[in-house]
C-alpha cells in the first residue's frame, strides 16, 4: 500500500471536502428552491398573492377548456362558460400588471415556474383555435382581450 506524502493528503482531504459540499448542496436545490418560493410569496401582498394566484388558476382553466373545443357547438358553449373566467382573469392581470415595478419582480419570481405554465397553456390552447377557421370567430376575440401577465 502506498502511503501519500502530505500535500497529496492535503489535496484529496480538500478534493473530498469539496465533493461532500457539493453534494450537500445539489441534494438540497430543491428544499431550498420551494423553501425560498415560500418566503418569496409570503413577502407579497395578501391582494396580490390572491390576484397572481387567481390569474395563474383562471388561465389554466380557461385553457383546459378550450383545449375541449371539438366543434362549434363546444366553441359556443366554452365561450359562454368562460365569460366570467375571461373577465375575473383580466382582473387579476390589471392588478398584477399595475403593481409597483418592485411587486411584480416578486410575483414574477415567486411564481415563476407557475406562470410559465399557465401563460404556455394558454398560449397553445389559442394557437390551435387560430388552425380551426370554423371555430375561432366564436371564441377567439374574447380570448385575445386577456393580457398576459409575463
Amino acid at each position: 500500500m502506498k502511503t501519500l506524502s502530505t500535500p497529496h493528503l492535503f489535496t484529496l482531504t480538500a478534493a473530498l471536502s469539496l465533493a461532500a459540499f457539493s453534494a450537500t448542496t445539489l441534494s438540497g436545490c430543491a428544499a431550498l428552491s420551494a423553501a425560498a418560493e415560500d418566503q418569496l410569496i409570503a413577502q407579497l401582498e395578501p391582494a396580490i398573492r390572491q390576484a397572481a394566484e387567481g390569474y395563474i388558476s383562471e388561465l389554466s382553466n380557461i385553457a383546459t377548456m378550450v383545449s375541449g373545443i371539438k366543434g362549434i357547438p363546444d366553441a359556443v358553449s366554452v365561450a359562454d362558460k368562460a365569460s366570467p373566467l375571461i373577465q375575473k382573469t383580466i382582473g387579476y392581470s390589471n392588478t398584477l400588471s399595475s403593481a409597483p415595478p418592485e411587486t411584480k419582480d416578486l410575483v414574477r419570481r415567486a411564481f415563476s415556474t407557475k406562470l410559465k405554465a399557465s401563460n404556455t397553456q394558454f398560449a397553445d390552447a389559442l394557437s390551435k383555435l387560430s388552425g380551426q377557421s370554423s371555430i375561432g370567430p366564436f371564441i377567439k376575440p374574447a380570448l385575445e382581450k386577456i393580457p398576459l401577465f409575463k
